[in-house]
């Protein structure tokens, strides 16, 4: 069964008061979830370096849910409707469980919550 994996940079506008935020929401066939407390220029990182800032800085369930799918089944992602590779993103995702497994680099960043 497919499972297709997506983040996409959102500027969150509230309203009535239109004060401006940025982000992204991140969903898959089975879990939605978002964060507002980006920067402009964090959203303004190439889609990779994008996904980088995310594992890095983001501790979050569902989103863990989803990249920990995204690692098991190695297949790739969405990123603003742009299609990346496993091969792509494994370098990106590793924590250092891929290595046991001959996947990956030094776990150079980390899963959201651990240090990198």
């Amino acid at each position: 069964m497919s499972n297709r994996a997506c983040i996409q940079r959102c500027e969150f506008v509230d309203f009535p008061a239109r004060d401006v935020s940025y982000g992204f929401r991140a969903y898959d066939d089975y879990g939605q979830t978002y964060l507002n407390t980006a920067t402009a220029e964090v959203l303004a990182l190439d889609h990779l370096d994008f996904l980088a800032w995310v594992v890095k800085n983001v501790d979050d369930e569902c989103l863990a849910g989803i990249l920990d799918s995204v690692k098991e089944c190695e297949r790739g992602l969405y990123i603003d409707d742009v299609w990346w590779e496993w091969e792509d993103v494994r370098p990106i995702l590793s924590d250092g469980s891929q290595i046991e497994c001959g996947y990956g680099e030094s776990g150079e960043h980390g899963m959201p919550g651990t240090p990198p």
